[in-house]
């Protein structure tokens, strides 16, 4: 039968290890965060293979870019009457 003293320093083992089991994870995380050419390249690759399989993106930003036109046509015209 083990002492109270003694089944105390196990468990204070136990914590400590689950600690520096839960810091490095933290750790790996933070220097994947850190990588940024890595998130980079992987948020690059994700949007590439968004816009290969929808054209809802390419519509958007033909729909924006014609607005955009259409904006600056208006201005043009509105100040040349003025």
């Amino acid at each position: 039968m083990t002492t109270k003293p003694a089944r105390r320093a196990d468990e204070l083992r136990a914590e400590i290890n689950l600690t520096r089991a839960e810091l490095g994870e933290t750790m790996q995380e933070l220097a994947g965060r850190m990588d940024v050419p890595s998130r980079m390249r992987e948020a690059y690759r994700k949007v590439s293979a968004r816009a290969k399989d929808s054209p809802a993106p390419w519509v958007l930003l033909a729909g924006a870019a014609a607005a955009f036109g259409g904006a600056v046509t208006l201005m043009v015209v509105g100040r040349r009457s003025e």
